[in-house]
């Protein structure tokens, strides 16, 4: 298994955790959490080498959770937990550029 499919069976381990997340609405210190598990995933790949569109890609998932914190900080967690879904599956099916 290469490295980058081994990160994105965790961001789709992490789409798991939103998913259930936006089922039970958890806490600001619980979505804070999430959102820091996907970035720092993230994090990891951003220092691969990808395809040209691959930077992108995750520049804007890290747009995304800026704002999901946003949203966490002013108490719109249901929102926030929505917005981190949506950048996991976002980033989740352009996998194919991080190859």
């Amino acid at each position: 298994m290469r490295p980058n499919e081994n990160r994105f069976l965790m961001l789709g381990l992490l789409l798991q955790e939103a998913k259930g997340y936006q089922a039970k609405e958890p806490g600001a210190e619980a979505t804070f959490a999430l959102i820091d598990q996907v970035k720092g995933v993230l994090s990891v790949l951003g220092e691969c080498e990808w395809k040209e569109e691959a930077p992108v890609q995750v520049l804007d998932a890290f747009g995304r959770l800026s704002a999901a914190e946003g949203l966490v900080k002013e108490g719109n967690i249901p929102l926030a937990v929505r917005i981190t879904k949506l950048a996991l599956m976002h980033l989740i099916a352009k996998e194919a550029l991080f190859k």
